[in-house]
Formats: C-alpha cells, sequence, structure tokens
C-alpha cells in the first residue's frame, strides 16, 4: 500500500457469525444463542398448484467492528439467495471506531425466506468494501406424504405375534 495511502484510510477489522437469537443486557453487554451456521425448516402446507410452501426462518447476525485508529465508516450487510441473487432488505449502519479496543458489536435481526433450499451468504461490507462473509444452510424438513384416504398408514414398527405379543 503506498504511503500517502496508509493515512487516508485506517486498517478495519470485522467479524461476524450467526446466531439463533441475542439478548442485550444491561450496560450494553451481548449474549449470543446458539451460534448457527445452518436451520431447517419446515413445511407451512401446499397451494392448489401442488408447491410446497416453508416457514421463514429468523436469525441474528452479531458483526464485530473495530479499527487501528478513530474512524468512521459505513457498514453494510447483504444477503444473499443460493443463486447469488440478493435479496431485499439491505441493512447500512454508520460506525465510530475511537480505538482498537472501542470499537462496535451490532445484532441485526434477519428473517431469511424458507423457500429456498441452499446456503445463503451475508456479505459485510465497509466502506463498500467486501470484509467478510458468513454462510447460512437452509433446508427442508423431510416430508412424508400423507396417504391418500381409505389407504393403510406405513409404519416401521415390526411384526407381532398376536398372541405373544413378541416381536419377530
Amino acid at each position: 500500500m503506498p504511503a500517502s495511502e496508509s493515512h487516508s484510510k485506517p486498517r478495519v477489522y470485522v467479524s461476524a457469525f450467526l446466531c439463533q437469537s441475542t439478548i442485550r443486557e444491561q450496560g450494553d453487554l451481548l449474549t449470543a444463542v446458539r451460534i448457527v451456521d445452518g436451520f431447517t425448516t419446515s413445511a407451512i402446507g401446499e397451494l392448489t398448484t401442488g408447491e410446497v410452501m416453508y416457514f421463514p426462518v429468523n436469525v441474528s447476525a452479531v458483526v464485530i467492528f473495530r479499527a487501528e485508529m478513530p474512524s468512521k465508516s459505513t457498514l453494510t450487510i447483504k444477503v444473499r439467495d443460493p443463486r447469488g441473487e440478493e435479496l431485499q432488505g439491505t441493512r447500512s449502519f454508520s460506525v465510530h471506531s475511537k480505538s482498537l479496543i472501542e470499537g462496535h458489536t451490532l445484532n441485526i435481526n434477519f428473517r431469511v425466506p424458507g423457500q429456498k433450499e441452499g446456503d445463503f451468504w451475508f456479505e459485510v461490507y465497509v466502506d463498500d468494501e467486501l470484509a467478510t462473509k458468513v454462510p447460512l444452510r437452509i433446508t427442508h424438513q423431510k416430508r412424508v406424504p400423507r396417504p391418500e384416504p381409505g389407504q393403510p398408514l406405513e409404519t416401521t414398527e415390526e411384526p407381532r405375534d398376536e398372541s405373544s405379543g413378541l416381536r419377530h
């Protein structure tokens, strides 16, 4: 990096992870509950077209921002679906760092659509430069097909000898 450039922008450090939820306590202490990199979502129901609808996934992103010297930056979070398309709901925040120790820890709640299975990416930018990425894998809970009316239910239970009650 040229010497002139090193004085214009301080070096920043960004880390991030996803969790099920957060608790912000008195004194601004943050507790992350159940750190995750994936969720399994279940079906809400089926449309008349036969398409299955799935519950959305609620997730919290925790982003830690620090800089080597006092600075002011814009931190932006974008979420991309498994096809790489940016989801609506890009979030931007003004972040200030007084020193390396005194930065920002943000917790941001997201609702990710459950329709698409695959790897979603949470991209964290500082002043429009990609700083880090965090994956979230969404899988669909396997559905057991409902039997047609009048059809017997399938069972995985072993057959029993009805007279003795013993399994074969």
